[in-house]
């Protein structure tokens, strides 16, 4: 999932987040599970607020444009 850059800032990926998180409960799924950049720090937030914990990191788990990053491993238990 993403927002794009000229759109950020007005919690259209809250909602979007929101909305996921609803159709998953309703379809009795137990658990959500993503994997973000460690240097995405709006996204670790909002994973964060929304109740995603931290399962693990992945150490230069991503190589873009010449240079790694590291991917956080992260899961919402539903039930």
């Amino acid at each position: 999932m993403g927002v794009l850059a000229a759109y950020r800032g007005r919690k259209i990926g809250f909602h979007l987040l929101e909305a996921v998180i609803a159709a998953t409960r309703r379809r009795q799924i137990e658990k959500i599970e993503l994997v973000v950049r460690a240097s995405n720090q709006p996204a670790l937030a909002l994973y964060r607020k929304v109740g995603f914990q931290t399962e693990g990191t992945k150490q230069r788990g991503i190589l873009v444009d010449g240079q790694y990053d590291d991917l956080v491993l992260m899961g919402l238990f539903l039930r």
